[in-house]
């Protein structure tokens, strides 16, 4: 074969192919006892270099090529990447991006004619250097259109009418605000461009730009999927729509934010439906600007990007090994594939008791994932990843807390996150949450009662700070769903309006059917008129009173949450700072502030839903008791020993809280 095809493939002696084959350099493939194909291939450093991919001409177009090459990398899992040169003159590029590899540069080759190699490259487990900064930074994702790039490394003599447009995005505070890559596809219309000079010069010039882990399958079905939405016109008046087709795929697969370009007819082709049915944002170069400028500084958690998605856990078994590897491998701690594959499908089969979740929407798209196992009374969690892109922080955050639910849930107290090669953003969310790290396991005490100082140093084995306000927050939310009785904490009973409290605690929950989601925010805020008064000292407890209207028949209390801050704010600085938290309007902040300029903004977390709300005639007793009168018709403080009968009241016949 090799002797048949050397036009193509070049001289080798006998011996190259017997030295390999003893080095686990030669696979063959053969059908009825003949041979129909072989890859010769070299195992230098860390990648794999192909010298030869050969098949017979009558076993072409079935994908033996590839699935040679994949049982190739299968055979070497330790390997970074996969490397082949061939002459541009042999017009080959169809066949290496088939393989899933991109031209990355042309380099002479040896031939005494002259001929010019392209070299061809595909990554393997982990991307390239620089690479990690998308999966380690909770910045938007943007990808670049391949216009957008020529035209920031294009020849000052070249005639590029959005050049200047371009150069907006290479602003120092913009590259700080985003994490930038374009699709592997860009390597292949530039390794079109047929001027040499201008060829070398944009491959050299964007080698820096991070290249999307593409699955060429995949992201060819995706890209017909997309293309499906426009007519076969379209794609004859604009020849270049295929390859913008491969480019948004890839974006979308790789849960990218915004994809920016200068066409104008793939904007006015796709904007309508992309955003909305793909979440990605296709804009201008200006139009990513001003986007980004707006948003200022991202805070780590925004609930609003969780309200408007209708998110549900699924088990790990409806998607391919390849789908999750794609979108929480960790890049930046040089995890391989090889070993995400094999803690993943020991997961899958359920291997001494795993089970592994997917956190994804109406869609398919993914968001996260845990895997859970109980070990002698501890729920331990060897994989707790997330997507990347600018809702990564955020998901984190919930999921942190959802570890919590099912330590409850599997009635176990201890949590621990051995996971080798954690996100940095899960990592600051599982701080933020009370997880201590002690070599590099992140460990958690999931506490569901309400003790005095006693009981609790009792089922601590060591004293516990409880002196002041602060402190009791802080063990809290360490121990979460931990209450300590205490009488440092300040508390009052807060009113609520019944629509307000469906809109932030769905609650109650048969005014509107509420779509399947992360269950009640961990931190929130709620916007009150500025006559609101309420102790000075933070952190307060507060007592949620829903009032009754025609959707309530009865005032009551239904939870209870911690009051972290409270400010007085004009209401479009209110909205601005606020508004990553969600559920609220300007309009409505400013009916909340009436004829007033301001609105009073308190931020709360750690919420819990009784699950015995009491009504007003079961409070009359408890306000009796401790001397409050009146209705609670205005936030009103009450004593500290009015909220622990509050809590006493939802403890069952066997004397368990459940907060």
């Amino acid at each position: 074969m090799a002797k048949e095809n050397s036009a193509t493939l070049g001289f080798l002696p006998n011996a190259a192919f017997t030295d390999r084959a003893a080095h686990n350099g030669l696979l063959v493939a053969s059908r009825d006892g003949i041979v129909v194909g072989y890859v010769l291939y070299d195992l230098p450093k860390s990648h794999i270099k192909l010298v030869h991919v050969s098949v017979t001409a009558g076993s072409r177009g079935d994908g033996l090529a590839a699935r040679m090459v994949e049982h190739v990398i299968e055979s070497n899992p330790r390997r970074t990447g996969i490397l082949a040169n061939c002459r541009r003159d042999y017009d080959m590029d169809a066949f290496w991006t088939s393989l899933g590899m991109s031209p990355r540069s042309d380099k002479p080759g040896r031939a005494l004619d002259g001929s010019t190699l392209t070299v061809w490259w595909r990554p393997l487990g982990e991307l390239d250097l620089f690479d990690g900064l998308i999966s380690e930074s909770g910045n938007p994702l943007i990808v670049l259109d391949s216009n957008v790039v020529i035209d920031l490394h294009s020849s000052p003599t070249v005639k590029r009418p959005n050049r200047v447009e371009s150069r907006a995005l290479v602003g120092d505070w913009l590259q700080a605000a985003a994490a930038f890559a374009v699709s592997p596809h860009l390597d292949v219309e530039l390794n079109k461009l047929s001027d040499p000079l201008e060829r070398k010069q944009q491959m050299s010039g964007s080698a820096h730009l991070i290249r999307l882990r593409s699955d060429q399958t995949a992201s060819k079905i995706l890209s017909g999927e997309l293309a499906s939405r426009i007519t076969t016109a379209e794609f004859s008046r604009d020849a270049s729509l295929s390859d913008d087709f491969i480019h948004l795929a890839d974006a979308v697969r790789a849960n990218a934010d915004f994809f920016v370009t200068n066409d104008g007819n793939l904007i006015s082709l796709t904007q309508e439906w992309l955003e909305r049915d793909f979440g990605l944002a296709i804009v201008r170069p200006h139009e990513l600007v001003i986007r980004l400028d707006k948003s200022g500084e991202r805070p780590l958690y925004e609930p609003r990007l969780l309200q408007s998605v209708d998110f549900e856990f699924q088990n790990a078994t409806t998607r391919s090994d390849a789908a999750l590897e794609d979108a929480f491998l960790n890049f930046t701690g040089h995890e391989r594939g090889q070993d995400f594959r094999s803690r993943l499908r020991a997961a899958l089969a359920g291997a001494e008791g795993l089970s592994a979740q997917i956190l994804t929407d109406g869609v398919g798209k993914l968001y996260g994932i845990l895997v859970i196992q109980v070990v002698d009374g501890c729920l331990q969690v060897p994989l707790f990843r997330v997507s990347r892109g600018h809702i990564a922080s955020t998901v984190a955050f919930q999921l942190a807390r959802r570890l919590r639910s099912l330590a409850l849930q599997q009635s176990v107290g201890q949590i621990a996150i051995d996971d080798p090669v954690l996100q940095s953003v899960t990592k600051e969310a599982l701080v933020h949450d009370g997880f201590q790290e002690v070599s590099n396991v992140y460990s958690a005490r999931t506490i569901d009662a309400y003790f005095n100082t006693a009981e609790l140093g009792a089922d601590l084995g060591e004293q516990v700070n409880v002196s002041t306000a602060d402190a009791v927050a802080e063990v809290e939310r360490r121990l979460w769903p931990l209450l300590i009785r205490e009488d440092v904490t300040p508390c009052v009973v807060l009113p609520i309006r019944p629509q307000a409290a469906m809109e932030l605690f769905g609650y109650p929950a048969n005014l509107v059917d509420r779509s399947p989601s992360l269950g009640l925010r961990r931190e929130h805020v709620y916007f009150a008129s500025s006559n609101t008064k309420l102790v000075s000292a933070l952190p307060v407890r507060a007592l949620w009173y829903i009032s009754a209207d025609a959707t309530v028949a009865e005032r009551l209390i239904f939870a209870h949450s911690r009051i972290i801050e409270c400010l007085d704010l004009p209401t479009a600085e209110a909205n601005q700072r606020f508004s990553h938290m969600g559920v609220y309007k300007l309009k409505q902040l400013q009916v909340a502030a009436g004829k007033r300029s301001t609105v009073r903004v308190i931020r709360f977390e750690d919420t819990h839903l009784l699950p015995r709300p009491l009504p007003r005639r079961q409070l009359k007793p408890v306000k009796e008791r401790h001397g409050v009168v009146g209705n609670f018709q205005s936030t009103r403080s009450v004593p500290v020993g009015f909220f622990h009968d509050i809590l006493d009241a939802q403890r069952d016949d066997a004397g368990e809280v459940h907060g």
